[in-house]
């Protein structure tokens, strides 16, 4: 195997992640998007609870697919290269905190779907990431997030009601929790 190949094999999870969201949202497609109904986010709904863990891998329409798949390959990818040991588990946290979160303090009377809180969950991960774990790689991480995305933060801001803009928020906010969790901590000589 040629070091290329080797080097683009760490990012596979990614692809499996994004080839996962593109099939969900294919399918959900030719259902005529009640896939959303079944299983997005209602906040403080019983129905909504599995929303918590597969809203992100629904989407409204191809548009809403589309404007989410680039940031997250390429937020994805810089969490992967900052440390791929770390990264599902970040994932995961992220889906399940922001999820939970939006379940709990989401607007009434809406259905939330998207992979947009994971987005913005990766931005809040890497950058917590610098000061959680102060490597230069993590440092290396927040700062070509910031530069690729940072102005994306002001979608954290209620100017948009079609924006769960709470989904943003409770994104961020997870990514930050996931950091410190999985932070390495420092031996102790």
């Amino acid at each position: 195997m040629s070091n290329t190949q080797n080097s683009l094999g760490i990012f596979r999870p990614v692809f499996i992640l994004i080839l996962i969201i593109w099939g969900v949202h294919i399918l959900n497609f030719t259902l005529s998007y009640r896939m959303n109904g079944w299983f997005g986010l209602y906040p403080r709904q019983s129905i909504g609870l599995p929303g918590i863990a597969l809203s992100p891998f629904l989407h409204g329409n191809f548009n809403h697919i589309i404007a989410n798949s680039a940031p997250l390959i390429i937020l994805s990818s810089i969490a992967m290269a900052v440390d791929r040991t770390r990264w599902l588990k970040a994932t995961i946290i992220i889906i399940l905190l922001a999820g939970l979160l939006l379940w709990m303090f989401g607007r009434s009377h809406t259905v939330v779907v998207g992979a947009s809180g994971l987005v913005f969950g990766y931005f809040g991960y890497l950058v917590a990431l610098a000061f959680a774990d102060r490597s230069a790689k993590a440092a290396i991480g927040a700062v070509a997030a910031i530069a690729l995305y940072g102005g994306m933060i002001w979608g954290i801001l209620p100017d948009r009601p079609q924006v769960s803009w709470e989904g943003h928020l409770f994104g961020v906010i997870a990514g930050i929790v996931s950091a410190f969790i999985l932070r390495r901590r420092k031996r102790m000589s």
